[in-house]
């Protein structure tokens, strides 16, 4: 998908990210909705608490070499970050105001990326975080 996207959007997306990497903070009662689903759906291991959930969420936030993706639901732009966790790949979106709508294991990244139409905005080094 071809979409200008605009220095100021740019820098409020920067924003969204460097607030998600502070304190992770959820839509009121989707963290343990988000985390059983994970594990209903074998993305992660049953014994998997909320506070670990977090914790890959922080290290996927924080890895420079992570893909900054812009990705619009009607018309309104949600920054995904995509990255690395033990060798497997998987995006956290979060809204403008930083907090986390979910993150999920991408089981084939470059079909989800252009299906859902996604933009790329560049690794998080590159993004001035």
């Amino acid at each position: 998908m071809s979409r200008n996207i605009s220095e100021s959007l740019r820098l409020a997306t920067a924003q969204a990210v460097r607030q998600a990497r502070i304190e992770i903070r959820w839509k009121p009662g989707k963290d343990v909705e988000h985390l059983q689903k994970r594990i209903q759906l074998q993305q992660l291991p049953p014994e998997t608490t909320l506070a670990d959930y977090e914790a890959m969420i922080k290290a996927l936030l924080h890895d420079l070499d992570a893909l900054l993706y812009l990705y619009f639901y009607n018309d309104s732009p949600y920054p995904v970050v995509i990255a690395d966790w033990h060798d497997q790949p998987w995006a956290v979106i979060i809204n403008m105001n930083g907090i986390l709508d979910t993150a999920f294991l991408l089981l084939k990244p470059e079909q989800y990326i252009e299906r859902r139409g996604l933009v790329y905005l560049g690794r998080l080094q590159e993004v001035s975080l």
